[in-house]
């Protein structure tokens, strides 16, 4: 689709910025003192540039047919009714010149039959109201002075001698008869023009003549000199008369009437015209401001754009009824390159403020939106549309504001749409759209709702379906224009929605009212109220919170309640975007970390904290967002709220009731950089860092921000709460229990998990008592509570306690020591004379006391049997390779032959297809099951096969998701080495890295130590 400046060719004059402001202000009296600029002077000029509306042509056959004599019975009175602008004084210009020429002027074909036009000159005499001077009268070049109509008319037709005719009745005020008229014209052809006389009628009604006044003798004048026009065959009166909404409302009207009531005749002769049809404006606009239009190029775009708005109203977008009619398309067509709603906003609403003079105005306002365009030439313009009305643009901001008595929209303009001291509201929605390479929808959208609004009154304002018509064009998306009419309406100062209707009003909104009370909150106020808020969302719950430390003395360093300590904002931030971690955690986390007390003495349960810091970028919204709930819990005070209006009231409360909820988005929106004790290789100085998820609303409502901290800590596998499994004894023993270590209190067993980095952090004392009862069961320990030995055998009656009186000991301690007795060798038995020797019972797992062994784990030692099973890891990556490594540390397994990888969450499945391709050369295996509900049925997929065959799978089946209202999908990759790896190597620690990189989520891994046979 081609743009405007590929297939339009404006005026020169138009690209050189030379259309001064009054060279659309036709005058018709500058036209007959040669003072007019050549558009209007020049008859070849004009008429070049004249469209020839139906109007104009009826106009010129109809006053010359007559003239001429060619069409006798053609009316010898025509009223011109329009309003200011509407193309009057232009006809009458067209008139003037053919009266003066004839038809001697080049290309008056275009316009009119030239048979109708007389090959010389007639007699014309065009009075302008506005001219006219009732009481210090026109003084001419002669020294003559005419003070009314008619003396004026008789000065025009023949001078100084045809003024003598009227001289006295001009200087009396009287009206003449039609005696002195017929001495005046005689049977000459004769065209008589009277422009504006409601404006004449206004000031003449202020002088007195005799007991009547000056505008009730000009009515007498006009009655008798229509009937005079009547009575002669080659005589023609033209006058005009205003709409009653215009100006000089009151003064048509009384013409009207006292015109209508005095003469019969002239009723019955006169013909009403109207110079442009609303129909022909556009092309009287393009005419006038270009020398070629591509009308082929136009009916290109033109269908473009009918289809574009039958397919949005297809899918649902607000449109209106008018644009899905073919219609509307021929419509696009005659307005090319306008969009038909510009001209139709600047004629049916700008066009009704007084000082806009409808086509005139809309000439010289689209000249200099031309001039822009051309100037700035955006890349996406195939129409001139409502929001190219560029209000940056000085001499169109005025042209629309103080231009039309319109000046209170100038500070509309300044506080949301544009200015050049300070970015605008407009202007900061634009940065957002511009930075992702999109047009300045804001701007776009609040320059058409602009150009809506200047007309006051129950016009004022533009419904949605217009606003999405006016707008849209062929490649944006409503869905854009939707979200920046949204941000507009949420920002702006003075733009509103009645309901019905968008509109920029010169009374603030609430979103002034609200922003001014917000000015009246620093931002210290404002920090008091986070520290409030942000100690209230992470009250005590799970965690003991230590709020704002300022160094390791503020945390104490003990093994009770877990602790979740949270760094200030303006202490430690987080220089890092809001889903990517950070490298190192800052300094003051690490010191408190590291050490502590006064003394700064190396801290012993680091397992026992956790840490919160906010992003540097998010801090500066979130004391924004502070302040501006401090203004609306002002403005919902009881007393307050006295001073607004029902609907205020009621938006405000809902305003308030937001903002604290926005409030606490965006405290957690900004706590997002969670740092906890990690054993694993990648956690820098003992601390591994996560990003949490973003929170909806319904997320954060009501729920204290411990809950999520817990959850996200739960799915690292960082937590030993109720709801989790207890910590396998083996597993325990292998990280809490040092080789050299004999015996220890099952307190120290508790306390170990606030200092080892390995071990979950514990929520729940009764879990530790649970794995160490599991590890008398096993026989790994045997537990002594001051009175009693407990060991496998009499496990049952255990009571676990978890004090310094209580330990746990080695077999071989506890033998030592006398806990338990030495087992008495077996005496061999004898029967009938033979001796029976006790069978070696049957070696079982320590863990799962069976043979073969169900659990996968050995029992370690002792020569206990021990089937060879997969070794199975589960959790988010980073932890399940870990686990894996420390299984097969347990089992002796130094080398893999075949790695699996389950996956059983979308997200995850689609992360892995992104990695799969730097992977190809080891060709995995890839098995999915795919099971989708669909909204009109389900569908079931199996696959088994390599990358190349899995990538088509792949897209077929993410398709599906996102159509799908449940999926179900188990992916598995095997990866089979041709040469056994390290648990301990690169090719498993790259593949870590790869699932990291990814953001995979969760995972189970499976690993065999031989291949099956």
């Amino acid at each position: 689709m081609e743009t405007v400046f590929q297939t339009c060719q404006p005026r020169q004059e138009v690209l050189e910025g030379r259309v001064e402001a009054d060279i659309f202000a036709a005058k018709l009296s500058d036209v007959m003192h040669n003072k007019a600029p050549d558009v209007y002077g020049n008859p070849e000029k004009f008429f070049a540039q004249t469209f020839p509306t139906s109007g104009l042509t009826t106009l010129i056959e109809e006053v010359f047919g007559r003239i001429s004599g060619v069409r006798s019975s053609n009316n010898p009175i025509i009223r011109l009714e329009t309003s200011f602008g509407g193309g009057k004084t232009h006809s009458l210009i067209a008139l003037y010149h053919l009266a003066r020429q004839g038809r001697n002027i080049q290309g008056i074909e275009q316009l009119a039959d030239p048979g109708v036009i007389p090959n010389n000159a007639t007699d014309v005499a065009a009075v302008v109201g506005s001219d006219l001077d009732p009481q210090s009268g026109i003084e001419h070049a002669d020294g003559i002075v005419t003070y009314t109509m008619w003396g004026e008319i008789a000065y025009q037709l023949a001078g100084p001698t045809g003024y003598k005719i009227m001289e006295e009745n001009d200087r009396s005020g009287i009206a003449p008869g039609t005696q002195r008229l017929e001495k005046l014209i005689g049977n000459r052809p004769t065209l008589i023009m009277i422009d504006e006389i409601a404006r004449y009628y206004r000031a003449a009604n202020g002088k007195m003549v005799g007991q009547d006044t000056l505008a009730g003798q000009t009515v007498a004048f006009m009655h008798t000199l229509l009937e005079f026009a009547a009575s002669k065959e080659r005589v023609v009166v033209v006058y005009t008369l205003a709409e009653t909404s215009d100006a000089y409302a009151s003064e048509t009207e009384d013409l009207k009437t006292a015109l209508r009531e005095t003469s019969r005749v002239s009723a019955r002769l006169e013909k009403v015209l109207r110079p442009t049809a609303e129909t022909e404006i556009a092309a009287i606009v393009k005419r006038r401001l270009f020398t070629r239009v591509d009308e082929s190029a136009g009916a290109a775009v033109a269908q473009e754009f009918f289809d574009y708005y039958r397919k949005a109203h297809e899918q649902g977008v607000a449109l209106p009824q008018k644009a899905m009619r073919v219609e509307y398309k021929d419509e696009l067509c005659r307005s090319y390159p306008f969009h038909p709603e510009l001209l139709d906003t600047l004629n049916r609403k700008t066009a009704t403020i007084q000082n806009f003079q409808k086509t005139r105005g809309a000439l010289r306002l689209l000249a200099s939106v031309i001039l822009n365009l051309w100037q700035q030439k955006e890349a996406d313009t195939y129409l001139i549309h409502p929001h190219h009305v560029e209000l940056a643009v000085p001499i169109i901001r005025d042209d629309l504001t103080s231009r039309l008595g319109r000046d209170a929209f100038t500070s509309v303009i300044e506080a949301d749409i544009f200015s050049e001291k300070q970015d605008t509201h407009v202007q900061e929605i634009d940065q957002d759209w511009l930075s992702k390479d999109k047009p300045p929808l804001g701007k776009r959208v609040a320059q058409t709702v602009f150009l809506h609004s200047i007309t006051q009154g129950v016009a004022s304002g533009v419904e949605p379906a217009l606003l999405n018509l006016a707008v849209g064009q062929p490649g944006l998306d409503y869905q854009f224009i939707s979200k920046a009419l949204t941000d507009l309406e949420k920002t702006c100062w003075y733009m509103e929605f009645d309901g019905a209707r968008y509109r920029f009003k010169t009374e603030p909104s609430i979103n002034k009212i609200v922003a001014d009370e917000t000015d009246n909150y620093t931002k210290a106020v404002a920090k008091q109220e986070l520290a409030a808020r942000i100690k209230n969302y992470y009250a005590e719950k799970h965690f003991k919170p230590v709020f704002f430390p300022e160094g390791p003395e503020s945390v104490d360093d003990d093994t009770g309640k877990p602790k979740l300590v949270i760094i200030h904002f303006d202490s430690e931030t987080v220089n890092a975007s809001q889903s990517q971690a950070y490298d190192d955690p800052p300094a003051l986390v690490d010191r408190i970390y590291q050490k502590a007390g006064v003394q700064q003495a190396f801290r012993i349960n680091q397992n026992n904290l956790i840490f919160l810091v906010a992003n540097a970028n998010e801090v500066a919204p979130m004391i924004e967002q502070a302040r501006k709930y401090k203004a609306l819990a002002a403005l919902t005070d009881k007393e307050r709220l006295k001073d607004f209006t029902k609907e205020q009231r009621e938006e405000l409360k809902n305003r308030a009731a937001a903002a604290e909820l926005d409030l606490k988005v965006r405290v957690a929106s900004a706590y997002r950089h969670l740092f906890y004790p990690s054993g694993e290789a990648g956690a820098v100085a003992g601390l591994a860092q996560h990003v949490l998820p973003p929170q909806d609303v319904g997320q954060i409502n009501n729920t204290n921000q411990q809950d999520l901290l817990l959850q996200v800590l739960s799915e690292l596998g960082k937590t030993l709460t109720s709801q989790d499994k207890p910590l396998a004894a083996a597993y325990a023993q292998s990280k809490i229990w040092s080789g050299t270590k004999e015996v220890m209190t099952t307190e120290d067993f508790r306390q170990a998990f606030c200092q080892k980095r390995v071990l979950p952090i514990l929520f729940d004392p009764e879990q530790v008592k649970e794995t160490i009862k599991e590890g008398v069961q096993k026989g790994l320990w045997v537990y002594y509570n001051g009175q009693k030995a407990f060991t496998r055998d009499n496990a049952a009656g255990l009571m676990v306690q978890l004090t310094s009186d209580h330990k746990l000991y080695t077999r071989e301690k506890a033998l030592r020591d006398g806990i338990l007795e030495k087992p008495k060798p077996a005496q061999p038995a004898t029967k009938g004379g033979a001796t029976t020797v006790p069978k070696t019972p049957k070696p079982v797992c320590l863990l799962c006391g069976q043979n073969p062994c169900v659990c996968f784990n050995s029992g370690g030692g002792g020569g206990y049997f021990h089937e060879k099973k997969p070794l199975v890891a589960a959790g988010v990556p980073n932890k399940a390779f870990a686990d894996l490594r420390d299984l097969c540390e347990k089992e002796k397994v130094e080398a893999l032959a075949s790695l699996t990888i389950k996956l059983k969450d979308i997200k995850s499945v689609q992360a892995v297809a992104l990695m799969l391709p730097q992977y190809q050369k080891q060709n995995p295996v890839i098995e999915q099951d795919f099971t989708v509900e669909l909204p009109d049925g389900s569908l079931e997929l199996k696959f088994s096969g390599g990358w190349q065959n899995y990538r088509e799978v792949k897209n077929f089946t993410e398709r599906l998701a996102k159509s799908a209202r449940e999926t179900y999908v188990e992916t598995r990759l095997t990866f089979e080495y041709l040469e056994p790896v390290s648990p301990q190597g690169e090719e498993l620690a790259r593949m870590n890295e790869s699932l990291n990189t990814f953001k995979v989520e969760k995972i189970e891994i499976e690993a065999k130590e031989t291949k099956d046979e």
